[in-house]
């Protein structure tokens, strides 16, 4: 099920800070992968995670927890 653009506007704006500190870590996560060199399946793998969820992250659409 998609949501339609008035609710993705919504979320957006009610959660315009989480997003902001969620768009910074993914930045730095991709200029720390370019550094290093590595792909999202490698950096998942080192993570022991999937791949999936690297890019989830990277788009910031990844609740992350202290754990990751």
């Amino acid at each position: 099920m998609s949501i339609s653009w008035r609710e993705e506007a919504e979320y957006r704006i009610a959660n315009k800070s989480w997003l902001r500190y969620s768009q910074k870590i993914a930045m730095q996560m991709l200029d720390k992968m370019k550094q290093l060199k590595i792909t999202q399946k490698q950096l998942a793998e080192k993570m022991n995670c999937s791949q999936q969820y690297i890019s989830k992250i990277l788009k910031g659409k990844e609740n992350l927890s202290l754990e990751t």
